[in-house]
């Protein structure tokens, strides 16, 4: 079937913030938040030299949060080398002093995230499958 007049074929769609290619892949996605968040670090190094505490509050508030944004939804459609490249982000914060040194590597942070929206949902009565045992 040809193409629809009028309608763009695209190789890259962001949803919701999150960007996934026509190879489903989140690598760009990745690239992206990755850059995000380095700006993110680099702001809070300036705050700092004005005062604000190094706290790990603030990192986890700011950086892992944009981090996990989604994650169960395209954490599915990353590579091991994307894995490798937040984990690579997440011990260089940890050399500046931002990052908590017991926070775990990205898969468990992404694991725990997923096992939070497994449980929300299954003790929801108000969703479908609602287990009652």
């Amino acid at each position: 079937m040809p193409p629809l007049p009028c309608i763009i074929r695209v190789t890259a769609l962001k949803i919701m913030g999150v960007t996934l290619t026509n190879g489903l892949s989140a690598s760009n996605y990745i690239r992206e938040i990755i850059s995000n968040c380095a700006r993110t670090l680099h702001a809070l190094r300036v705050l700092r030299c004005h005062g604000l505490p190094g706290d790990a509050v603030v990192y986890r508030a700011t950086v892992v949060a944009k981090l996990l944004y989604a994650c169960c939804a395209w954490s599915g459609f990353i590579t091991a080398r994307d894995r490798k490249r937040v984990d690579a982000f997440l011990r260089r914060s940890k050399r500046c002093g931002f990052c908590p040194p017991d926070l775990p590597p990205f898969y468990a942070l992404i694991e725990a995230q997923e096992d939070q929206l497994f449980s929300t949902v299954n003790h929801n009565p108000q969703h479908l499958y609602f287990n009652t045992s």
